[in-house]
């Protein structure tokens, strides 16, 4: 795994992009979403996670791994991450009652 600064860094702004909670799955099966931009009055971008590629300046043009592509990733963790079933509620054995016995 990649320590270097700027891994950290990207990897710090992607938490905090994911924590935003605005990461929409555009395509599930191609593995498509919409990662908002942290900046304002600024669209969302279109990462393929398939393709590893997102439409910023970093991966479209300086081909870096960058901060919305890590969002994605983690968002699609979350997304599929498996659910265990809450058990079965207890049953317990009952017995009928002999009403007649008491009410002598």
């Amino acid at each position: 795994m990649d320590t270097s600064p700027l891994f950290n860094s990207r990897q710090h702004k992607a938490v905090q992009i994911l924590a935003c909670g605005n990461i929409h799955v555009i395509d599930r099966a191609a593995r498509i979403f919409s990662v908002p931009s942290q900046r304002k009055n600024h669209l969302p971008y279109r990462v393929n996670l398939a393709a590893q590629t997102c439409n910023c300046y970093d991966n479209a043009i300086a081909l870096q791994h960058c901060k919305h592509l890590r969002a994605a990733e983690m968002r699609e963790r979350e997304l599929t991450m498996t659910v265990t079933a809450a058990p079965a509620p207890l049953k317990f054995k009952t017995y009928d009652q002999l009403f007649a016995h008491y009410a002598k």
